[in-house]
């Protein structure tokens, strides 16, 4: 298996990988991806240069977001 280069949200979640990563990560792709209009661009632009892997698999992995989807 190869192994992709591995970045982490924050320090916290680099720190505390088994628990804090995914938590961590998710909260931003909830931002991203349906809250979008309430995070500075900055912080859209960190999130997506540091974990776009992440991004990308919570996004394929039909959720169901109800009520946070509209």
């Amino acid at each position: 298996m190869k192994i992709l280069f591995k970045m982490n949200i924050s320090t916290y979640a680099r720190d505390n990988p088994d628990r804090e990563d995914i938590a961590e990560s998710f909260l931003l792709y909830l931002a991203l991806e349906y809250r979008s209009d309430r995070i500075s661009q900055e912080l859209k632009n960190t999130v997506l240069e540091t974990i776009p892997n992440r991004m990308d698999y919570f996004g394929k992995q039909n959720f169901d977001m109800n009520p946070i989807k509209q």
